[in-house]
């Protein structure tokens, strides 16, 4: 079994959408209602749905994106920074693991890392 998709309520799904194309590398797929479906290039799909906003989740809830290289985190890392209400938990070096944690428009977290 593969896990294949995640189903996001977003606010503004323009802003969601660009986002996730900007930073994540996803592409924009099919429409189905007022669904949009977005895909990377592992065949993970999003669907941002505007019908419902978001809620608020735990602190700890988070979902991740991995990385191939510790320069992959690095970068994507400095592009963030340069928006500071995106990066919500600085990046951070350890043996063997390298990541942080953003935010997207609607305010849920994503850690991007990089693991041995």
């Amino acid at each position: 079994m593969d896990l294949n998709h995640l189903h996001l309520a977003v606010d503004d799904l323009a802003a969601s959408k660009a986002f996730y194309q900007r930073y994540f590398g996803f592409h924009a797929t099919v429409v189905h209602g007022r669904i949009q479906f977005l895909e990377n290039s592992a065949g993970f799909q999003l669907a941002l749905d505007p019908a419902f906003q978001p809620e608020a989740l735990p602190k700890w809830f988070h979902f991740g994106s991995r990385l191939a290289s510790v320069a992959d985190v690095e970068a994507l890392h400095s592009k963030m920074a340069a928006e500071p209400e995106r990066v919500v938990r600085a990046l951070e070096t350890h043996p063997g693991h390298v990541f942080f944690h953003c935010q997207d428009p609607d305010g849920y977290r994503i850690e991007v890392y990089w693991e041995e």
